[in-house]
């Protein structure tokens, strides 16, 4: 009998006990579970630049296209990327969406055949800091359109975007460290 008493006292304490912990836990996040304040700011990788036009869309409306940038710094916004070390940009001049650099990783199928396939072949390439690499930017300036990748393979890293322009001008405004002929970068 004395057994039974001691048992049951073990059984009363071990439920006791169970009680006193999920009665607490119940009233703490209630019965749906606990709720996240979903008033955080909400940045995505699914990084758009066809929803702003370089050259039109206004400062005032790139929030609406495309969220809210990671950070702001000057007239540049940063937006996240598939790659942790670089992020997509976005330069304001005048009120207006100036130049839009986008990163390219392996999760975005953008291939440097798409390119070619829709623009066709590039008329201008520039060397520069990854050419030693294989990695030249090749520029439609007529189209608003570069883009950073290499002579011997598809993939690329980089898609730039700009109101059409001339080569020129391409080259004094956005791509002032690069160069026609190929130099050894160290």
């Amino acid at each position: 009998m004395k057994i039974n008493i001691i048992k049951n006292k073990k059984i009363f304490l071990l439920v006791g006990i169970i009680i006193l912990i999920v009665i607490p836990l119940f009233i703490l996040f209630g019965k749906n579970g606990l709720k996240i304040n979903d008033n955080t700011i909400k940045t995505s990788t699914n990084f758009d630049p066809k929803k702003i036009i370089p050259g039109t869309t206004k400062e005032k409306d790139i929030e609406k296209a495309l969220g809210k940038p990671v950070e702001k710094s000057g007239n540049i916004l940063n937006y996240q990327s598939n790659n942790p070390n670089s992020y997509n940009t976005v330069q304001v001049e005048n009120g207006k969406v100036a130049f839009v650099k986008e990163i390219i990783t392996s999760k975005i199928e953008k291939t440097k055949k798409d390119i070619v396939s829709e623009y066709g072949e590039p008329k201008y390439k520039l060397y520069g800091p990854y050419s030693n690499s294989g990695i030249n930017l090749y520029i439609y300036p007529d189209k608003g359109l570069a883009f950073l990748g290499g002579d011997d393979f598809d993939s690329i890293q980089e898609i730039w975007y700009f109101p059409p322009t001339t080569f020129e001008d391409f080259k004094r405004t956005y791509a002032k460290d690069y160069s026609e002929t190929l130099k050894q970068y160290q």
